[in-house]
Order: C-alpha cells, then structure tokens, then sequence
C-alpha cells in the first residue's frame, strides 16, 4: 500500500502497483477465511454447542487506535458467523452471551468487583478469595450465563454439547434442546 501511495495516479506504474497490492490483499484475505474456516469445522464437529461472547466488534473498531486494524485481521465476526451455518447443517446451538463484566465477576460466588482482576492473567475474588487464570474464570462465568439462559425444566446447554468421534466412524451426532423462543436460523 505504501508503493502505490508513492506512484503518480493514472501512470502505467501505479496501475501495475495496484494490481499487484490488489492480489496481495486477496491472498491475505483467502488465508484467512481458510483458516477460520478450518477452525469453526474442528468446533462444530467435536461440540454440539458454542457460547460467543457478545461483543460489539463495529463499535471496539471506530475506537481507534491501533487495535481496529488487529480486529478486523482476526476476523471475530467471520468466525461467529461461519461456525452459526456451520451448526445449522450439523443441528449444533450457538449462543451469544451478555459480555458487561465477564472479566469482573467471580465464576464460584458471583460477585462482581473491578479490583478482583488483579491483573491481566490473574483474578483474585475480594469476596470468597476463589483464585484463577482471569481468562478461565471468564470463560467460566459466560457458560454460566449461557446455562441460566436455558428454560427451567430442559436441563443444561452443556447437555448434548459433547459429539462423540468414533474409530472408523463418521461424528455420531446428539439432539441439542434450545431454549423456547430461539430459532434454529439466527
């Protein structure tokens, strides 16, 4: 992009230059839907239900600064959405939790404190003292959202998540109950 900033508009150089950085950024831009791609099929094949955490990727990326450019690579909407197809072939679940203070609340106790994340890897509950990798305690707290989004009376969402790869035999595939209300088609 910085070679084609640098030609004159409308010379036969910047027209080369612009193909080329065009055909640059196609590549880039195949690999990574081929890896996204091959990663939503290893979690769609081996669980029967993804928990996303709900987070307002448009609005983190007008922020600014030098994560927009960091997000968009990443492709966290692509992903979202590759593995939502990807479950309604498979007859997979995929939930989106409320993401306001996941990385805050205490996944044993729940109680929500700002100083309980001691610092980037560490989380310390000021309440119970339960102590944890502060992403694993996260990860934890958004399942428990997802659990309790599910009806009373049909179980959990963890029910069924588990797809069973047999030797020599196809993904055997279990029934996952939605909760009332959600549409197979998101």
């Amino acid at each position: 992009k910085r070679k084609l900033s640098r030609k004159k508009k409308g010379s036969s150089n910047y027209n080369k230059q612009r193909t080329c950085t065009a055909r640059k950024i196609q590549k880039s831009r195949r690999q990574r839907y081929h890896y996204l791609h091959e990663q939503s099929s290893i979690l769609t094949k081996s669980h029967g239900v993804i928990v996303f955490e709900g987070l307002r990727i448009a609005n983190m990326m007008q922020v600014g600064g030098g994560l927009s450019r960091s997000i968009a690579d990443a492709g966290w909407a692509t992903f979202e959405r590759f593995c939502r197809y990807k479950f309604d072939w498979s007859g997979g679940f995929v939930v989106s939790v409320d993401a306001h203070c996941s990385s805050q609340e205490c996944s044993v106790c729940g109680h929500i404190d700002a100083r309980s994340r001691r610092s980037q890897s560490l989380f310390v509950c000021t309440k119970c003292g339960h102590r944890e990798n502060a992403d694993i305690n996260a990860a934890k707290v958004l399942l428990n959202r997802a659990n309790r989004s599910v009806q009373p009376g049909e179980g959990t969402l963890l029910e069924g998540a588990l797809r069973n790869r047999k030797a020599g035999r196809k993904v055997v595939f279990r029934k996952v109950r939605r909760p009332s209300g959600a549409s197979a088609k998101p």
